[in-house]
C-alpha cells in the first residue's frame, strides 16, 4: 500500500513545478524592443527613395484605394458661394519596397507609424478651393505600414471650397455641392484612384441645424485634359422651421397687413403713417434676403425676392391710392362730381340713382332730388367708395401673388 504522506509530496511537488514550467513559457515569448525598431527602420529606408511611386511593375498603375469620413457640415454662406465640410480621407496602398520579415525583428513586429516625411504619398489638390490650393494631408501627419507593404492613411481636414448656389426657391431650396480634388502629376496608367465606397462613411456625422444631407457620393473623374479628379458630392436640403416662421410667415402677414389701411377712418390722420411704415417694414426685410443671397443673377434670382419687390411695388401703390383717397375726401364740395365717379360709387355701394343736377346743401353733400330712390352723393361718399374699390382691388392682387408664390414652392416638393 503506497504511503499517502508520499502521494501527497509527490502531487505537491509537481504543482510547482507546474508553477515554474508556466513561469518560464510567459516570459520566454519573444517580442521587439526599440532596438529591433530602429533596425527595421534603417533596413527598410537604406536604399528608398520617397521620390519615386511605389510599384516593381511600371508597366502597371498603382491601385490607390480611397474612401472619406463625413463628419459636419461647418458652413454653407450663400453670399460668398462657400461651402465648409470636415472629415477625413482614408488612403490604402502597397509599397512592395517596404515589406520585411517580422520573425526577423523581434517576432511580432508586424507594423509600425512612420511620419509622412519619409514616405510617398499620394499628392491632391483642392481645384475649387474657396481660398488657395492647398495640397491634401499636412506634414505632420503619420502612417501606418504593415510589414507587407500595405500602407495606411487617413488625414482629417478642414475642406473649404466654391459652391455655385442655384437660390430660386429660398428658402425652399436644395443644394448640392462637389469638392474636386486633382491628383497631380501622375496619368491613370502610372497611379489610378480607386474608390472604395460610391457614398461618403457617416457613421460619425454629426447633425447641421440648418441643411439636413439627403444623399453624399464619391466617384472619380478624368478631366478635359486627362488627369483624374476625385468628386465628393454632397446633396441636401434646408431644414424649412427656422425660415418659415421668421421670414415667410411675417413677409405674407405683412402683405396683408396693408390692406387695412383702408379700414382706417379717414378722421384719425394715420392713413398715411401706416401705409409708409408697412412700406418700410416689406423694405427691411427685401433688404435682409438680398444680404443673404449671392450677387448674381445666374441661374435664377430667388422667387422670394420676385415676390417681395411686387409686394413692395403694390405697397408703393396702396401709398399712392391713399394719398388719392384723402384728396376725394377733402375735395371742395362744389365741385361736381364726374360720372366716372359716380359710377364707381354705385358699383361698389349697389345704388342705382338716375342721373340729377347737383345742388350745394349746408351739410356738404348733394341735396335729394324730387325722385327719392336717389340718395344723396358727396364727395366723402366717393371716397368711400374708392376705398372700398382699393380695398377690393389690392387684396385680390395679394391673394394671386401669394398664391402664385405657395404654387410654385409646392411644385418642388411634387
Amino acid at each position: 500500500m503506497v504511503n499517502e504522506s508520499f502521494i501527497g509530496m509527490s502531487l505537491d511537488g509537481f504543482s510547482g513545478m507546474s508553477q515554474q514550467l508556466l513561469f518560464l513559457l510567459c516570459f520566454s515569448v519573444v517580442c521587439c524592443t526599440n532596438t529591433d525598431v530602429s533596425t527595421l527602420l534603417a533596413d527598410i529606408f537604406a536604399n528608398y527613395n520617397s521620390n519615386i511611386r511605389p510599384g516593381c511593375n511600371r508597366s502597371s498603375p498603382l491601385i490607390l484605394n480611397v474612401s472619406f469620413y463625413f463628419t459636419s457640415i461647418k458652413d454653407l454662406d450663400e453670399s460668398e458661394s462657400k461651402f465648409s465640410i470636415s472629415g477625413a480621407f482614408e488612403f490604402f496602398w502597397n509599397d512592395d519596397r517596404l515589406k520585411w520579415n517580422a520573425s526577423m525583428y523581434g517576432g511580432d513586429l508586424s507594423s509600425i507609424v512612420i511620419p509622412k516625411q519619409k514616405l510617398w504619398t499620394p499628392s491632391l489638390i483642392t481645384i475649387n478651393s474657396f481660398s488657395e490650393a492647398g495640397e491634401l494631408g499636412k506634414e505632420s501627419s503619420r502612417l501606418r505600414l504593415a510589414n507587407t507593404g500595405n500602407l495606411h492613411w487617413i488625414t482629417p481636414d478642414l475642406y473649404q471650397t466654391t459652391c455655385n448656389l442655384d437660390v430660386t426657391f429660398y428658402p425652399f431650396d436644395s443644394q448640392s455641392c462637389v469638392l474636386r480634388f486633382y491628383l497631380t502629376a501622375y496619368r491613370a496608367n502610372e497611379v489610378k484612384l480607386f474608390v472604395l465606397k460610391n457614398s461618403m462613411n457617416q457613421q460619425e456625422f454629426e447633425e447641421n441645424g440648418i441643411w439636413q444631407v439627403t444623399d453624399t457620393k464619391v466617384y472619380t473623374k478624368d478631366n478635359s485634359l486627362g488627369w483624374q479628379e476625385l468628386h465628393l458630392q454632397v446633396n441636401m436640403r434646408r431644414r424649412l422651421q427656422f425660415y418659415v416662421s421668421s421670414l415667410i410667415m411675417p413677409v405674407c402677414m405683412m402683405s396683408f397687413l396693408q390692406l387695412f389701411v383702408f379700414l382706417i377712418p379717414v378722421e384719425s390722420g394715420e392713413r398715411v403713417g401706416f401705409a409708409v411704415t408697412v412700406l418700410l417694414a416689406i423694405a427691411v426685410y427685401l433688404t435682409l434676403v438680398q444680404e443673404k443671397l449671392p450677387e448674381a443673377s445666374e441661374p435664377n434670382v430667388s422667387c422670394l425676392s420676385y415676390k417681395l419687390l411686387v409686394d413692395f411695388m403694390i405697397g408703393i401703390m396702396m401709398v399712392i391710392a391713399v394719398i388719392a383717397g384723402l384728396q376725394l375726401y377733402h375735395q371742395n364740395q362744389d365741385r361736381i362730381i364726374p360720372n366716372y365717379l359716380r359710377f364707381l360709387h354705385n358699383l361698389m355701394f349697389r345704388k342705382k340713382s338716375r342721373k340729377i343736377k347737383p345742388e350745394q346743401v349746408d351739410d356738404g353733400c348733394e341735396e335729394k332730388s324730387e325722385d327719392t330712390s336717389a340718395k344723396q352723393i358727396c364727395w366723402m361718399d366717393i371716397s368711400r367708395a374708392f376705398d372700398r374699390a382699393c380695398l377690393l382691388g389690392f387684396g385680390f392682387c395679394l391673394f394671386n401673388c401669394n398664391i402664385v408664390y405657395i404654387i410654385v414652392i409646392v411644385s418642388i416638393y411634387t
